[in-house]
């Protein structure tokens, strides 16, 4: 399965990786035994890693785009944060992102609510979202990466 195609997943500083072939995954995570399941429980796997469920969405909230180093070093010390940026990570609970060969998903999960990250050059485009919109985008990376 070693050249099947694979799924990065960051869960702040935690690294896995899922690997996808003839209709099963297997989960790699440090630590601990590899797991395998149907592939089409991934995206409801990805999902529980991510830890996404029911929460808050920042109902109302515009999106913010800021510098790609703004934002990193916003995440890396939250009480430093300025401006708009540290209303989004005064509450930040952790950075997550999930990434395969032609797409990735990437969040800041807030008490707030979700925020997905789209790069955009040299800044970066927070976009308030919904858990459901969210696990949208992880359906579609997981049906992209198991075809």
């Amino acid at each position: 399965m070693s050249g099947a195609p694979a799924l990065r997943i960051e869960v702040g500083d935690a690294v896995a990786e899922a690997r996808v072939a003839d209709g099963v995954v297997v989960l790699r995570t440090p630590g601990e035994d590899d797991t395998t399941l149907p592939a089409d429980l991934l995206p409801g796997t990805l999902a529980e890693l991510v830890d996404l469920g029911p929460r808050p969405h920042a109902e109302g909230a515009a999106p913010l785009r800021v510098r790609a180093g703004d934002l990193a070093l916003a995440i890396a010390d939250p009480p430093a944060a300025r401006g708009p940026l540290a209303a989004v990570v005064g509450t930040l609970r952790t950075r997550w992102r999930v990434e395969s060969a032609r797409r990735v998903v990437e969040v800041l999960d807030t008490a707030e609510g979700l925020w997905l990250l789209m790069p955009s050059g040299p800044e970066v485009d927070l976009v308030p979202v919904t858990p459901t919109r969210v696990f949208r985008l992880l359906v579609a990376l997981g049906t992209s990466t198991a075809h």
